[in-house]
């Protein structure tokens, strides 16, 4: 009788299997064409398949898959609510789906790329897999090494006691500041209670800061003298000169006030090799300052016999923050990416946040890492001004048109995802690339608005033509000018009749980048000694024909910033 009912079982499940059979497969095809957008990155129509597949009842278990992979596409897209979003409803609604590790190390990823610290640990944290919980670990702490302070990072560790990674990263740092400023009783604490391998924390060399009569500076640059030829690129190869005959008068304008500077210039040819043979040679051991090199091989060299020797080494042109990594010794002489970004985000707080109202903005970036790195400290220090409505918007290469259809209604919307913006919804918006398509498609969107919406863009769109001075002025954009020249002060004139009567031509921006560069070094030495960044105070400003500020004690970079407007044909500074 049994056996009669199991057969009658198995054959009631039969005839009704070919319905199933084609809603599982129909499901399944769904599932495939979403995974095979995601394997093209095309990762917003991926996003919607995915969705549609996790909405369906029918999808079954492919339901889990599609929400992660929603919430993976999510991220590589730049939309970071929806996928944190999406991560912790998988967390809830699946607590016992065997790939929740997967799921925690993306939402630490994702808490991680956009700043939250203290969110991204919590997430690495709930891993239990070894082996995911260790890729956590390292993913962490690229991203502490890059963004946390001391601070953070001791508040992160009181928080979470057993991540061995924030300890070594904390610790990491501690040996990495001038001795005076380190917590030896810290260090040694980590460094015993967590096991650290010394020969891990990198130690600089110290020295004291030493007064001289005299101050002997390297110019290492690539001045490639025996290519020089008239077919060339003559701005490529003549940059470097522009910047030592800027040096070179600022030279004799710090001897007329006393302080004696020596300049060896060095050819380091973009080589390596030769830059390692500049450095091993004998006169390097009387060297209180290096000036360059530019290109990553002859760069790397010098940071680390900075790093070795504890010689200050200054970079005339690098905005890439990472050249101040982890050497108390490097300085960028412009404002790096991030300073710019923090700056920028300062700015619009005090002229865009609408009182006790929630804070709104837009930032729209591409797929440059210079975008992305921008574009993520814009929103982390926004937010940190209490905006809290900050919308990301990555524009990949052929996507630019979706610009139009994002940025261009005359209805109010909110924050939704899709949603055409008004001004009430965008707030402000801020252009984090200098890519000509996604410029040209912003402003052109913008530019048929009605409303005028507070535009903040970058002085390269002026230098590559990207947007013609008159559109910038009538649509009131301002500007991120890092290299904002005064042309109103005396310094400038009297630096280019000289310059003039020196070299025979008239100056480019390099020549008065390394006559500032040198007239604020110079007067550092002269006061403070070769590490005058242990001795000089706070702040130092410089206001030279660029604007230049720089907080020693915080900072390795130039931390002035101008924006500017375009009023009546001319640039005029709104902030510095």
């Amino acid at each position: 009788m049994m056996r009669n009912k199991l057969l009658i079982l198995v054959l009631c499940l039969l005839m009704g299997s070919p319905l199933l059979a084609q809603r599982d497969n129909d499901v399944q095809q769904q599932y495939l064409r979403a995974k095979g957008l995601f394997s093209q990155e095309q990762w917003l129509p991926a996003m919607e398949s995915f969705r549609q597949v996790a909405a369906n009842p029918s999808s079954g278990d492919f339901a889990q898959y599609a929400s992660f992979y929603y919430s993976v596409a999510a991220a590589r897209a730049g939309r970071t609510d929806e996928a944190k979003a999406m991560l912790r409803q998988i967390q809830q609604k699946y607590p016992r789906w065997d790939k929740q590790d997967e799921v925690s190390y993306w939402l630490a990823r994702v808490y991680l790329e956009e700043g939250s610290l203290e969110q991204g640990i919590g997430a690495v944290e709930q891993i239990r897999n070894r082996s995911i919980k260790a890729d956590g670990g390292d993913m962490a702490r690229f991203y502490l090494q890059r963004d946390a302070s001391i601070e953070q990072l001791k508040g992160l560790l009181a928080r979470h006691p057993t991540a061995d990674y924030v300890a070594q990263i904390l610790a990491r740092k501690i040996s990495n500041q001038p001795i005076a400023s380190q917590d030896q009783r810290l260090l040694n604490e980590l460094i015993s209670r967590y096991k650290l391998d010394k020969e891990l924390l990198s130690q600089p060399a110290t020295a004291k800061s030493v007064r001289k009569e005299a101050y002997t500076v390297a110019v290492m640059l690539p001045f490639m003298l025996d290519n020089l030829q008239p077919e060339r690129n003559i701005r490529e190869i003549y940059f470097p000169l522009d910047i030592y005959e800027g040096m070179k008068l600022a030279q004799k304008e710090l001897a007329a006030q006393g302080i004696t500077v020596n300049l060896l210039a060095y050819d380091t040819r973009r080589d390596s090799l030769t830059t390692v043979g500049i450095l091993r040679s004998p006169e390097m051991k009387n060297v209180d300052l290096i000036v360059g090199p530019l290109y990553p091989g002859p760069t790397r060299a010098a940071l680390e016999y900075s790093f070795n020797n504890a010689v200050n080494l200054v970079n005339p042109i690098s905005v890439n923050p990472d050249f101040t990594l982890n050497n108390p010794y490097s300085f960028l002489f412009k404002p790096s990416l991030e300073t710019q970004a923090r700056k920028a985000a300062d700015f619009a707080a005090r002229s865009f946040h609408p009182g006790n109202a929630p804070g709104k903005a837009l930032v729209v970036f591409g797929t440059q890492a210079r975008d992305t790195l921008m574009a993520r400290v814009y929103k982390r220090e926004l937010e940190k001004k209490g905006f809290n409505q900050v919308r990301m918007e990555q524009i990949r290469p052929g996507d630019e048109k979706r610009l139009r259809s994002l940025l261009v209604s005359d209805n109010a919307a909110d924050m939704q995802t899709g949603g055409r913006l008004s001004k009430e919804a965008i707030g402000h918006i801020f252009i984090a690339s200098e890519d000509e398509a996604i410029v040209a498609n912003s402003m052109n969107a913008l530019s048929t608005r009605k409303d005028r919406l507070p535009i903040i863009g970058h002085e390269s769109w002026v230098k590559k033509n990207l947007v013609s001075n008159s559109q910038l002025e009538r649509m009131g954009v301002y500007i991120l000018s890092p290299e904002n020249i005064n042309y109103t002060n005396p310094d400038f004139f009297a630096f280019r009749e000289k310059y003039l009567q020196q070299v025979h031509a008239m100056p480019s921006r390099q020549a008065y980048l390394g006559y500032d560069l040198m007239m604020l070094f110079g007067r550092l030495l002269n006061q403070h000694g070769t590490v005058f960044q242990s001795d000089a105070e706070a702040e130092v400003l410089y206001q030279g024909i660029m604007c230049t500020k720089f907080n020693l004690q915080s900072y390795q970079d130039n931390q002035c910033v101008p924006i500017v407007q375009f009023r009546n044909s001319a640039l005029e500074i709104v902030y510095q």
